[in-house]
């Protein structure tokens, strides 16, 4: 009768698929609620540094205060800068720290990076809001207001998932071209010198015992054996 005994585990072998998927998951999850996060800083830094559009009301009809105003392009400009940056870092971050989880890393930074983006968005804009609808019930005429942030060319939104993607790219083809080098260099590298051999025996010389014809032996000349002639 016969046992069998299961084998031992082996912590130096292959990964069970299943717990590959589910490490391609966690990682994806993880870097979309940490981006979500990320998106909400992201809007209350834009709600500090960037202008509101100042309004004037005639009539009950809110007008730009002079012909160009400057406020509504500054707030994409800023919200651009922003996104561009924070998609920098997290592309960055997520390929040096979670490059072994890739794809589901990959997949959780775009869609994470997108989400990001429409909540700093909206993180922006709720910041004087509910104060701004108020006080264009009472508004009278000629009265000043400064309108919410509010992103107008809705392109900008797309920034910070490219950025983070694209950089993520750049420094997945950069470390393959450098692996690609090192590997490279290993194989041209010069042999190993050989080892010198023994001196050639000169005519007259006894000092090496290296098998080359002497002066006697030359021409096929060989001295006889126990003695002189």
């Amino acid at each position: 009768m016969t046992s069998s005994v299961p084998p031992a585990f082996d912590p130096d072998g292959p990964t069970p698929p299943g717990r590959v998927v589910a490490g391609q998951v966690l990682a994806a999850v993880a870097i979309v609620a940490g981006l979500a996060v990320a998106g909400g800083l992201g809007g209350v830094v834009w709600h500090l540094v960037a202008p509101r559009t100042e309004l004037v009301y005639d009539d009950g009809v809110a007008n730009f205060v002079g012909p160009v105003p400057s406020a509504p392009i500054a707030a994409d400009g800023w919200f651009s800068v922003i996104a561009l940056l924070a998609g920098i870092a997290s592309g960055s971050l997520t390929q040096a720290f979670l490059h072994r989880r890739m794809p589901g890393a990959l997949v959780g930074l775009a869609v994470g990076a997108a989400l990001a983006s429409f909540v700093m968005w909206r993180v922006g804009h709720w910041f004087g809001a509910a104060a701004y609808a108020t006080a264009v019930h009472h508004v009278a005429d000629g009265a000043h207001l400064y309108a919410p942030l509010d992103v107008r060319a809705k392109g900008v939104l797309l920034l910070w998932p490219l950025a983070a993607t694209l950089t993520v790219f750049i420094a997945a083809v950069t470390e393959s071209i450098q692996q690609r080098s090192a590997r490279g260099h290993g194989e041209t590298a010069p042999p190993a010198p050989r080892p010198d051999l023994p001196p050639i025996r000169e005519e007259g010389d006894h000092t090496s015992s290296y098998p080359y014809a002497g002066p006697g032996e030359r021409g096929g000349e060989r001295p006889a054996a126990g003695g002189t002639t």
